[in-house]
Order: structure tokens, then C-alpha cells, then sequence
């Protein structure tokens, strides 16, 4: 930002904007947010990404009146991906078209409680040496590697479980911000074999107790409908503290 917030159409306010916005509670800052966001929205007024990262905000801050005009401006077709909360939905519906969504629960580790590690297997902390094989299980999981980053799995947090040296189960980080002492977790990922033997259960734990040293607040993000895994988070000593509507959507003709 300070070397050059215009780079990438504003692309550095975006990315501050977006950071304060989606920060886990207490660090979440959504009057900073709105600095970035308006501040990019002086300098590239038509910009889609911004537009919608700006409106999504408003919302958030019940201020649909004023995101209202900014979605009628974004002339975006498709794959628009927004958060919002529950009762803001309505006004996000009038302008998109959402084929899928989801409501997600958003859960922080609150809790200390007396694990039992049912799986057989301890987690181990992965590598890079790794990356590889959390390639690899990702694509026999999710059916391709599109939606794996190799950048988040290089700087992040992971543990995994191995079988007769092959990676079955991890769990790791998806964001996480030192200097703000706040993790989520994500990429929880079993192959479908090994699935209700506890494994996915002790990768999240190990991880969990692994962050607990470094950072104060940590989060993590479960579809709403998945009590398998919300039971999972919860035996590892997470509690849920909102629940909001995620999904892409497309616009609708005017």
C-alpha cells in the first residue's frame, strides 16, 4: 500500500479493506474497512470487485441504502461470491440470482477440554516436503487440485495423518495474522475410506492446540447443515458464535 496502492486497479486498498472486513472478532474493524473501500471507490469508481467488496461491507454495517446503488452499478454476470449477514439477504437477492448457497456457522476455539485421540494415529506437523501428498489428497477428495493453494499450504499451519507413508487426513490453516494473533482454520480434508475413524477430529486438535501458543482467537468456518463436522469442533473445544449467508451469484437482468 505505502510503495503503491494504485498497483493492480487499487489492488492493495482491496486487499486491507477486505482484511479488516473479514478479521474474526474482537480485531474485526469494519469503520477501517470502509476507509480502504472508499477510498478505492474514489480512485476506480467502476471497478466490479471493488463495488462489490464495498457494498458487501455496508451491508454488514446496515447500510443497504447505500450498497443498494453500488450493486446496480457492478456490471458483473457470474461468479460474484458474497458473505453477509442473515438479515441482509434480502436486499443482495434483489439484485443476484444465487443457484447454491449456504448458511455457514462461524465457530472460535473457547473451550479447554479433555481430548481423546480415537484415531490410532498421532498428527504430525507437515512441511513443504509435503506438498506434494496434500496436493494429492486434496484432488482424490475434491476430484481435481483447482481449489488447492500451494501458497496457503507454503506459509500456513498444517498437520496430517499418514498411512504406510501416504497422506490420508489434514488440517490446516487458511488465513492467519501474527502481528493480530488470529488463525482460521480450514482445508479439513479426509480420504473417504478413513472417514469416521476420528482422524479428521485429531488433525483439527493437534492443529488447534499447535495455534493456541501463538494466537489469541481462533476461527473456523462450517457449513451450517454439517453437524458431523460441527460435532468434530466442537469435541476439539470450539463454540459457535454467529451463523451467515455465503453463495455466488448471478445478476439479474434489469
Amino acid at each position: 500500500y505505502e510503495l503503491d496502492k494504485m498497483y493492480d486497479i487499487g489492488g492493495p486498498m482491496l486487499a486491507i479493506g477486505r482484511f479488516w472486513h473479514k478479521l474474526p472478532f474482537p480485531f474485526r474493524n469494519k469503520k477501517r474497512a470502509e476507509k480502504y473501500f472508499k477510498e478505492h471507490h474514489k480512485y476506480f469508481p467502476d471497478d466490479p470487485e471493488g463495488l462489490v467488496y464495498y457494498a458487501e461491507l455496508l451491508i454488514d454495517r446496515r447500510k443497504k441504502s447505500e450498497a443498494k446503488p453500488l450493486l446496480e452499478k457492478a456490471k458483473i454476470h457470474k461468479d460474484i461470491f458474497i458473505e453477509c449477514p442473515l438479515d441482509c439477504v434480502g436486499i443482495v437477492k434483489k439484485i443476484y440470482y444465487f443457484p447454491a448457497t449456504r448458511i455457514m456457522a462461524r465457530m472460535l476455539l473457547a473451550r479447554n477440554i479433555p481430548f481423546k485421540n480415537s484415531s490410532g494415529y498421532t498428527p504430525r506437523l507437515l512441511s513443504q516436503d509435503d506438498l506434494k501428498q496434500a496436493f494429492e489428497l486434496y484432488e482424490t477428495v475434491a476430484g481435481d487440485s483447482g481449489g488447492f493453494d500451494a501458497m496457503q499450504f507454503i506459509r500456513g499451519i498444517y498437520y496430517g495423518i499418514e498411512i504406510n507413508g501416504r497422506l490420508v487426513s489434514m488440517a490446516g490453516t487458511q488465513t492467519i495474522s501474527p502481528k493480530y494473533k488470529t488463525a482460521t482454520i480450514g482445508n479439513v480434508i479426509t480420504e473417504e475410506k478413513y472417514r469416521g475413524k476420528g482422524f479428521a477430529m485429531a488433525c483439527t486438535y493437534y492443529l488447534s492446540q499447535h495455534l493456541k501458543k501463538q494466537y489469541k482467537y481462533i476461527a473456523i468456518n462450517v457449513n451450517r447443515g454439517n453437524k458431523s463436522a460441527i460435532h468434530i469442533y466442537r469435541r476439539c473445544g470450539f463454540v459457535k458464535k454467529l451463523e451467515y449467508f455465503e453463495g455466488e451469484g448471478i445478476r439479474k437482468e434489469s
